[in-house]
């Protein structure tokens, strides 16, 4: 099952929330590697620190830039 990461019982007062039955192993599959990607280092993510404050990754250690995994998903690259 997958839904709405943001369905809260205060969310359901006012707007219509869906879950959706993945039963299909291809679209199962292509699922995991879109979760996986998410936390591939060599994409750009926000890393939220110690003091509360969120931090945006952008370059690898070396500077060099980071793929952006939407627009790298918009391509067909992944």
């Amino acid at each position: 099952w997958i839904g709405s990461a943001d369905m809260m019982h205060r969310n359901l007062d006012k707007r219509v929330e869906t879950l959706l039955r993945i039963t299909k192993q291809e679209t199962k599959s292509e699922l995991l590697k879109y979760l996986d990607s998410l936390t591939n280092e060599n994409f750009m993510a926000w890393f939220l620190q110690s003091n509360d404050t969120w931090e945006l990754r952008s370059h690898d250690a070396l500077g060099n830039p980071l793929n952006e995994l939407q627009e790298t998903m918009l391509q067909g690259r992944w």
